[in-house]
């Protein structure tokens, strides 16, 4: 039986986006913080997750991003300092094959 990822990480807001024709599901969970207890740290988690596997870029991250601020979740203040792309693993099974990955960087007009 599938598991949501709002269940396991008692996700506080979730949203439909689509970008570049796939069709994302966004979860945002405010003060999320480290369950080992290592740190009082907490931050803000955001999961963009689809059922669609994505086969080809690109994957227009600004899309992303407007989108965040336009939802109030982050503000055009704040400043990108990671991309992290990859699976993730809540049960089941799969593979990920990444090939040629690349990441252009280009300053907003």
């Amino acid at each position: 039986m599938p598991v949501s990822i709002s269940a396991i990480w008692r996700i506080y807001f979730s949203y439909d986006l689509a970008v570049n024709g796939v069709d994302f599901d966004v979860y945002v969970r405010l003060k999320h913080g480290d369950s080992s207890d290592g740190t009082s740290d907490t931050w803000t988690y955001i999961a963009f997750t689809t059922t669609e596997s994505i086969l080809s870029g690109p994957l227009d991250i600004h899309e992303f991003i407007d989108f965040l601020i336009e939802k109030g979740i982050i503000s055009s203040d704040n400043y990108l300092t990671s991309i992290e792309l990859g699976n993730e693993v809540v049960g089941g099974e799969g593979t990920a094959e990444i090939e040629n990955y690349s990441l252009v960087v280009t300053q907003r007009k």
